[in-house]
C-alpha cells in the first residue's frame, strides 16, 4: 500500500479547493494544494511536483463543466498523454485499478524536468476541451552518499623514529 494518496482523494480535495475559491469573497490569485498549485489568471493553470521516486496516480474527468461551472456531460472518453516522455511515462490503466479506463499514473522517466499531461476531449465535436497539468520532477529521498572528491597524491611528513620522542630524535 502507497503513502501517496489515492487519486480519488486528491480529486475531492482539488474540487474541495476550487468551491473554496470560487465562494470566497476576495478570490486569490493562487491555492497551494500539498505540492500542487492551482493558479487562476483568466484560465486554470495546474501545476504539481513529482520527486523522482515516486508515482502520480489520477483520474481523467469523467465529465466537464459549462462556461459557469456547472456540471455536463463529455463526448467520449478523454484522451491522456504526456508533452515529453524522456521526463515523464504514462501508464494507463492505474496497475492499482485496473478495471477503470480512466485511471492511469505518471511517473519519472529518469531525468529531472518538467513536461506537461495533458487531457483532451472532442468536446461538441468542433471545439476540443483540454486541461493541461505541468508536471515538475524533482529529486527524490537520498538512498547513499556520491563519492568523495580526491585530489592529487603528495608527499607525507617525515615520521619521528618508533620508540623516540621529538626530544630523543637527534635531527640529522
Amino acid at each position: 500500500m502507497s503513502d501517496t494518496p489515492g487519486a480519488a482523494d486528491l480529486l475531492d480535495d482539488l474540487l474541495a479547493a476550487f468551491a473554496r475559491w470560487r465562494s470566497a469573497r476576495r478570490r486569490p490569485r493562487s491555492l497551494a494544494l500539498g505540492p500542487t498549485t492551482i493558479t487562476f489568471e483568466g484560465t486554470v493553470s495546474v501545476s504539481t511536483t513529482l520527486p523522482d521516486d515516486k508515482v502520480l496516480p489520477f483520474v481523467a474527468p469523467k465529465g466537464g463543466v459549462d462556461a459557469r461551472g456547472n456540471p455536463t456531460a463529455l463526448a467520449g472518453a478523454v484522451k491522456v498523454t504526456v508533452s515529453d516522455p524522456t521526463i515523464l511515462v504514462l501508464t494507463q490503466p492505474d496497475p492499482e485499478t485496473p478495471g477503470d479506463p480512466d485511471s492511469g499514473t505518471i511517473a519519472a522517466a529518469g531525468p529531472l524536468g518538467t513536461a506537461q499531461v495533458r487531457f483532451e476531449d472532442d468536446g461538441d465535436g468542433a471545439t476540443p476541451l483540454i486541461a493541461l497539468v505541468d508536471v515538475e520532477v524533482v529529486p527524490g529521498s537520498a538512498v547513499g552518499l556520491a563519492a568523495p572528491t580526491f585530489g592529487p597524491l603528495r608527499d607525507a611528513a617525515p615520521a619521528a623514529a618508533p620508540g623516540l620522542g621529538p626530544a630523543q630524535n637527534p635531527p640529522a
